[in-house]
């Protein structure tokens, strides 16, 4: 069975410089330079709750671009803030 991202380009970035050039789900993360990169060609951004916690949601909220959040770390505030999100630990 093929990876679903084999199907799609996937781009992974993080803002904790120790990951990049890191392979995850061979996906290899590039520097958080390369997200704006990103965000202007992809169609659906994937974004890890940890942006809530780190201060970076701001630069995924303000894209003209659909977004779903995953994990637990976004879960109360994607409620108040009526974002989408996912934590398969919350259902």
């Amino acid at each position: 069975m093929e990876c679903a991202h084999h199907l799609f380009e996937v781009i992974g970035s993080r803002k904790n410089v120790d990951n990049i050039g890191s392979d995850a789900f061979d996906v290899v993360i590039e520097s958080p330079e390369m997200t704006r990169d990103a965000i202007k060609w992809c169609d659906l951004i994937f974004a890890a709750g940890s942006t809530v916690v780190n201060g970076t949601i701001t630069d995924f909220l303000i894209q003209d671009k659909p977004v779903l959040f995953y994990v637990v770390t976004i879960s109360v505030a994607a409620r108040i803030l009526n974002l989408y999100s996912y934590c398969h630990c919350g259902h």
